[in-house]
Order: C-alpha cells, then structure tokens, then sequence
C-alpha cells in the first residue's frame, strides 16, 4: 500500500510528473474531482450569459478544452497510463499476498485489488469527461439560443433576405455563432481520455461512429471529426436543395 500511495499525488514518484502551468492545474484539479469549473448561480451572478461578455465567457468554455488538450499531451498521455499501470501491478503484488492468506479459508473467495482498481479508474475517467463535456455543450446551447434569433429577428436597411448583403451586426452575429460551433467541434474530439494500453482494460465498449473518432493521438480524433463533419454537412446541404432552400442555394458548379 506504500508503494500505491507514493504513486498517487506524491512527489517522491518523480518519474511521473509534468510541469504545468496554474492555470491548467487549478481547473483540472476540479475536473478531475468531477466538479463543473461554475455553478450556475456563480455563472448569472458573473453575468457571463449577457451577449456583452461572450467574449470572456468563450475564455471559460475553451479552458475546459485547454485542459483535456493537456492531457491529451503525447508526455502526459504516456504519464497517466504508467503511472496507472505501476499501480496495477502493486495490486496485482497485493492480490497475491490476500489470496495466499485466504486460500482454504472457509467462504472467503479470491479478492482482486487490481481489477477494483481498472473498474475504478474507467469509471472515473468516463465522469469527469462526460460532466466537463456536458458543462460545455450545455452552456454552449445557452450561448447560441438569443444569438440565433438575433440573427433571424434582424432586417438590416435594404435587407435582401437571406442571401442579402450583411451589415456589420449580422456579421457580428455570424462571427459568434461560428465561434461557438469550434468550441463545440473542440470539446467533442478533446474531452476524452483513451484507455489504450491500460493494464486491465482489455477490450474498448463499441462506439457510434468511425474508430479514428476515439483514437488515443488528439490530432488522428481531431482531423477524423473534421472530415466526418464535412460529411455530415454536405449531406445536409443536398437534403436541403430539394427542400425549401431549393430557390435560395445558387448553382455550386461541381463543388459537391
């Protein structure tokens, strides 16, 4: 248990530790906890749903993004799963010692300290993604909402409908939804933790999509979204030529 514990959040295990600036490590310190970065009573009192402040209020989702783009870090990647897998091996050496002891012991089954901790560790992972994945969606839905029937609500002087010239709000409006779609594109292929390699977890559950999707190396997941988006929007786009938009959408010339 020594060995375990010199392994978890100490300093005496140096082989394993990466320098990291305050800021990375104040906000994954609560995402690791599985503790939302605001609350969000902490959010209204901020006043970060007021459109005047979206500009510091992306700053708070993209640090969500910075922190899982941490590690993600080749080094830190290669850190984690070490550190996980020498604990692994502790308890395997534990489990070895308990079963000695409980073997011919009358109703005492084989212990697995070492598999405890594999269910653990993917449990873990699997929170703390899911609930920073969902703090950021879900406040990047709040964000978007009066941003969009902004856009739709506004008639600029001599508005020539959709395809019309922009002025300078609709641009405005343009430029922040465009933001929030890359801070939502972001967190979907960086807030995630790849167990691949990780002694004891032995096969991945199955996953909607291609598996470069939920590759371990950050730029192999971010450059499959990406095409997979290209995909999923040019799909959209020829649904929509034969639909209401038909009139609207200008001959591409062979783009498609």
């Amino acid at each position: 248990m020594t060995n375990i514990m010199a392994r978890i959040g100490s300093e005496r295990d140096s082989t394993c530790l990466c320098m990291v600036g305050k800021n990375i490590q104040s906000l994954k310190s609560r995402l690791w906890e599985g503790i939302i970065p605001l609350s969000n009573q902490l959010w209204l009192e901020k006043g970060l749903n007021q459109p005047e402040y979206l500009d510091f209020t992306c700053q708070q989702l993209k640090a969500v993004i910075a922190v899982f783009q941490y590690l993600n870090e080749p080094t830190v990647r290669l850190y984690l799963r070490d550190t996980f897998n020498f604990i692994y091996d502790h308890g395997v050496a534990l489990d070895t010692v308990f079963n000695k002891r409980r073997t011919g012991q009358s109703g005492k089954n084989p212990v697995s300290v070492a598999g405890l901790w594999t269910m653990y560790m993917t449990a873990h992972f699997e929170m703390m993604t899911e609930r920073a994945h969902r703090w950021v969606t879900v406040h990047v839905n709040i964000l978007r909402a009066p941003l969009l029937r902004a856009l739709l609500e506004h008639r600029p002087p001599g508005d020539g409908g959709l395809l019309g010239q922009p002025d300078a709000l609709r641009w405005k409006l343009a430029d922040s939804l465009h933001i929030l779609t890359e801070i939502t594109a972001n967190a979907d292929f960086t807030i995630m933790i790849p167990m691949d390699g990780y002694k004891g977890c032995f096969t991945a559950p199955p996953r909607d999509g291609p598996a470069a999707l939920h590759a371990v190396n950050l730029l192999t997941r971010s450059k499959a979204y990406h095409e997979r988006l290209r995909l999923l929007t040019r799909a959209a786009i020829l649904r929509h030529v034969t639909g209401p938009w038909r009139d609207l959408i200008p001959s591409s010339g062979g783009i498609m």
